[in-house]
């Protein structure tokens, strides 16, 4: 084994920290960086761990991951792929899974939120802005991957959360489209789409609306 460690701060200091960085270059690519563990036969493959420290004051220890930008003409700024483990044994087992999750919290007060979770796509100066594709995986002999969309039971002093889906206003244009469907089917039924508004027992009971868009064009 090959271990690299900094020694237990004194009671006066921090622990000592370490940096692994690649040279800058000004004629060429610099450096690359790997870290792999190596393949196995007849066992596991070695994992990687990467893990903040827990601290009593203040934030938690950060982790960033900020791939190459490019001043270049000719090129794309740089990409983050993950992807997780494939099961090539024909004989069964699961792909592995990718987990997300956003830190806890158990503070006492109302205003102490869970972590968020924030995707967003790219912005553009002159041609479209960056999408986010989301599918489930296909089956080559059964049923595609479900997707599911909810929001947690809420505690006994609170509201559920609630989910929205809008599209953008638009200045010089259509504005986006919004489309909700379900598949055909062929030697079976087509998928059914309910839409169903939950039951209370106080005050009204919920609505629901449909306002389609007006406008104020001449001509249409």
């Amino acid at each position: 084994a090959f271990t690299f460690t900094t020694p237990d701060a004194g009671s006066n200091g921090i622990s000592g920290g370490f940096k692994f960085s690649t040279g800058t270059s000004s004629a060429g690519t610099t450096g690359d960086f790997s870290m792999t563990t190596g393949d196995a036969v007849e066992g596991k493959s070695g994992s990687i761990y990467m893990k903040m420290g827990t601290g009593n004051v203040g934030d938690g220890g950060r982790f960033e991951l900020d791939v190459g930008d490019t001043t270049g003409a000719d090129g794309d700024g740089g990409s983050i792929t993950v992807v997780a483990g494939h099961s090539n044994d024909a004989s069964g087992n699961n792909g592995g899974s990718i987990s997300i999750t956003a830190g806890h919290t158990k503070g006492s007060e109302t205003s102490d939120d869970g972590g968020s979770i924030t995707v967003n796509a790219g912005l553009a100066a002159t041609g479209n802005g960056g999408n986010i594709d989301i599918a489930t995986g296909l089956s080559e002999s059964t049923s595609s991957g479900a997707f599911t969309f909810t929001t947690p039971d809420a505690g006994p002093n609170g509201v559920s959360g609630g989910f929205k889906f809008t599209t953008g206003t638009s200045s010089a244009g259509d504005s986006g489209t919004f489309s909700l469907t379900t598949g055909d089917a062929t030697n079976g039924k087509s998928g059914s789409m309910l839409l169903k508004i939950g039951t209370g027992n106080t005050g009204d009971g919920g609505r629901f609306e449909l306002d389609v868009g007006d406008t104020t064009g001449a001509d249409g």
